[in-house]
């Protein structure tokens, strides 16, 4: 069985992908939410996926850590990844970058974003939203949108600021690729298209 744990809040995603694509797979999967493994008192045997990681609280994530550790040992459990060694957002995206996978670079909004190459954009490193500015070309630029950010309830910790990447095609429709990576194998999962930019 595979246990792919969600936050109740995000838990729509994964049921949606399970209802048109996933379908074959639902009878040996089970979608749980972290919020109830609170009142368990064991896990069920089985393969876990920990997703969402950056929606949970440090507190929650602790928990969670403590959680792996009792149990990533134990026989017929197993977990894809790690609650503190997957990368998240902003980790992720300046290991491409290092590597060379990535043509564009981040910085945290709080730190020291000087040598990023123009035009940026301001986005959250846990929100799934997409951009909070529209591209900004100069430093008065961006800290205009870090302060519109900050007034609109956004912390400080959380803000990137990533440099824009051109990808449009020739007719300026941009394309966003979804897919799970589950071992070594890619599963697509969507692909959306339109004149957004970023």
């Amino acid at each position: 069985m595979i246990h792919f744990l969600v936050p109740a809040a995000h838990s729509s995603l994964i049921g949606d992908y399970l209802d048109a694509f996933g379908a074959p797979l639902r009878e040996n999967f089970r979608v749980a939410h972290y919020e109830d493994l609170v009142n368990q008192r064991s896990l069920s045997r089985g393969t876990y996926v920990l997703a969402a990681l950056d929606q949970l609280s440090p507190g929650f994530a602790g928990w969670l850590f403590e959680i792996h550790q009792q149990l990533k040992d134990a026989e017929g459990v197993r977990f894809l990844n790690h609650p503190k060694h997957t990368l998240q957002r902003f980790g992720l995206l300046s290991e491409l970058s290092q590597r060379g996978l990535n043509e564009f670079r981040a910085a945290r909004a709080g730190g020291d974003g000087s040598d990023l190459r123009f035009p940026v954009f301001l986005r959250s490193e846990r929100l799934h939203e997409g951009a909070l500015s529209p591209l900004l070309h100069s430093e008065g630029e961006i800290k205009q949108a870090i302060g519109r950010a900050l007034v609109q309830g956004h912390k400080l910790r959380e803000l990137l600021i990533i440099e824009f990447c051109e990808t449009a095609d020739e007719q300026g429709y941009y394309s966003k690729y979804g897919a799970f990576v589950v071992g070594n194998r890619v599963i697509p999962r969507s692909l959306n298209y339109g004149r957004g930019g970023c």
